[in-house]
């Protein structure tokens, strides 16, 4: 009887312990799911210090305050896919859902937003420096842990990586170890050859008249110093480039510009980035600093005066060997080629010195043989203008007098005709007009209607201050070359 009841004993204690535990961790397992649960709606700024955000915005505004700069314009910028317009680095614009959507970073602010070649994923950062990794068809955000106060980034083709200048440090992001390295300091601007094996480091000040340039490979070896004024950008395109060089960085095209020496220098850049194998061509020439390598590398465009003083147009083959010289007339000054995407057709500028002062400047188009001309009417600027992705078409502005701004017009090079993107008589403050990927589109922003005035406090480092901004409305414009029309989209 006793050995039964203590027995007896033993399994009550038993299942009293059991259900003590079991209780116990079930209590504790129930309050911690009704924490979790209902922490978010208890502590919602928590999740918002924490996190990246997407912001639906129902208007756009272009605003200047005292120190701004009327003339810098908001900018547009097209995704890899055509899909999405990036409106002053801030605003991303699914044209054809009619969304506008900006991203706030923890602390609200708005970040900039910089999207990868084929538009599928962006960086995005605010003033403060705090990026995330986002993608687009998702909007989820990686936050990366390190301060990225960017001014300007340039994506790897396949998207694993991307370059970014912070203040004056060019760094790597590579995105499968998720940190950056630095790369250069003391730079201003970079290019990355089309090979994306070499960086072209732009030294010093951006507003450098001459400004010096070092070429440096990926992996930080091989240094190369380049002389102030060796090498040329081309600015009047939506995207700058180095014309005087190929676009992989291996063959350089240098005037002698010494009074005592004439012609041009065709070097070879080794591996090493050493210049070897100098090739003088046109010994007899003087240049104008405005040689240009084609898209294809194969050929440059340049413009001289021979031993004649005679003004001339050439064509070069890669290796330096004169495909045509050429000049439609003569006492005509010819300047600054452009190639077209598909290094078919060259657009060159003139001077027809028997024109009036001001109105002297005209455009032609020729082919690499240099026949085929067209001579484009009217008089526009010579410092904006860009072909079409598909060449067939070229975007310029027409010559602005004093403080009125030029309208933007489109040159159809097959019909020979130009076109108008605002058909009206209206004055317009205007964004610079944008391709798309595809050649089909072209995106401005009109910034001319007033909307409002008002005062405002503003921060710069330690001090705040009340500034009076001005705020326009901005309308986003597309213009359908097929149709020749331009619509609203927002």
């Amino acid at each position: 009887m006793h050995g039964c009841n203590r027995r007896g004993g033993g399994a009550a204690v038993m299942k009293a312990w059991f259900f003590s535990e079991y209780s116990s961790s079930f209590f504790w397992r129930l309050c911690a799911s009704i924490f979790v649960f209902f922490l978010p709606f208890v502590l919602p700024t928590a999740h918002a210090r924490d996190s990246f955000s997407i912001q639906k915005i129902n208007q756009l505004q272009y605003e200047i305050g005292r120190d701004d700069d009327m003339l810098s314009k908001p900018s547009i910028e097209w995704s890899g896919d055509g899909e999405i317009l990036i409106l002053d680095s801030k605003t991303l614009f699914m044209w054809k859902k009619k969304r506008l959507i900006q991203i706030a970073s923890p602390d609200g602010s708005i970040c900039k937003v910089y999207l990868s070649p084929d538009g599928s994923r962006f960086l995005c950062s605010n003033e403060d420096g705090a990026a995330a990794l986002g993608y687009v068809n998702s909007f989820e955000f990686r936050p990366i842990s390190e301060k990225m106060t960017v001014d300007k980034v340039v994506w790897s083709r396949d998207g694993s990586r991307f370059y970014y200048l912070k203040g004056t440090t060019l760094h790597l992001f590579e995105i499968s170890k998720f940190y950056s390295d630095i790369i250069y300091d003391g730079v201003c601007d970079f290019h990355l050859s089309g090979d994306e094996k070499r960086i072209m480091l732009r030294m010093g000040r951006r507003d450098d008249r001459e400004p010096q340039y070092t070429l440096i490979n990926v992996d930080r070896t091989c240094k190369k110093l380049f002389q102030r004024g060796m090498l040329l950008q081309e600015d009047r395109v939506a995207r700058p480039f180095l014309k005087n060089i190929n676009c992989d960085f291996r063959t350089l095209l240098l005037e002698k510009k010494t009074s005592s020496a004439k012609g041009f220098g065709l070097f070879r850049i080794t591996w090493r980035n050493m210049l070897k194998d100098e090739r003088t061509l046109l010994d007899d020439c003087r240049g104008n600093q405005d040689a240009a390598f084609s898209a294809d590398q194969e050929k440059i465009a340049l413009t001289c005066h021979d031993g004649s003083d005679d003004p001339a147009m050439l064509v070069l083959s890669a290796a330096g060997d004169i495909l045509v010289k050429f000049s439609p007339k003569k006492g005509w000054n010819y300047r600054d080629p452009l190639w077209s995407p598909h290094s078919d057709l060259i657009m060159w500028s003139y001077i027809d010195a028997s024109r009036k002062e001001g109105d002297r400047l005209r455009l032609l188009v020729t082919d690499p043989k240099g026949v085929a001309l067209q001579f484009i009417p009217g008089k526009y600027s010579n410092l904006e203008m860009d072909w079409s992705p598909r060449g067939d078409y070229l975007l310029m502005r027409e010559e602005a007098q004093k403080l009125e701004h030029g309208d933007y017009v489109v040159y159809d090079l097959k019909g020979k005709k130009l076109r108008e993107l605002f058909k009206d008589n209206r004055s317009r403050i205007t964004s610079r007009p944008v391709w798309s990927p595809d050649g089909r589109f072209i995106a401005v922003i009109d910034y001319s209607t007033f909307q409002k005035r008002e005062k405002k406090m503003e921060r710069r480092g330690t001090v705040q201050r009340e500034i009076e901004c001005v705020y326009f409305r901005e309308q986003v414009f597309l213009y359908r070359l097929s149709e020749d029309s331009l619509q609203l989209l927002w």
